[in-house]
């Protein structure tokens, strides 16, 4: 092979690997915005939820807490919801 050859050859492997990486990281953007949209969605049932059940609104407070909650005190918060009476039931799951 001559120097040509291979400078060609580089340029082509380097161009393969730029394409594969685009195509893996679109594909990671789209796994992680459909994440993020999940605990969004999730976020906004257990305020509306929560809000029903206990028949008043959520101070700024709770609903921060809520906000910044993993997304496993949020499944508990929304699995268990007929099962909370408290502001403070709430409190406890997300300091958990």
């Amino acid at each position: 092979m001559s120097g040509q050859e291979v400078m060609t050859l580089a340029e082509q492997i380097k161009e393969e690997g730029r394409k594969e990486g685009k195509k893996e990281g679109k594909k990671e953007g789209k796994k992680e915005g459909k994440k993020e949209g999940r605990k969004e969605e999730l976020i906004e049932t257990v305020i509306i939820q929560l809000e029903k059940k206990l028949n008043m609104e959520l101070s700024r407070e709770i609903i921060k807490k809520i906000k910044v909650a993993d997304t496993v005190d949020l499944i508990t918060i929304r699995n268990n919801i007929f099962d909370i009476e408290s502001i403070n039931q709430i409190i406890n799951i997300l300091d958990g």
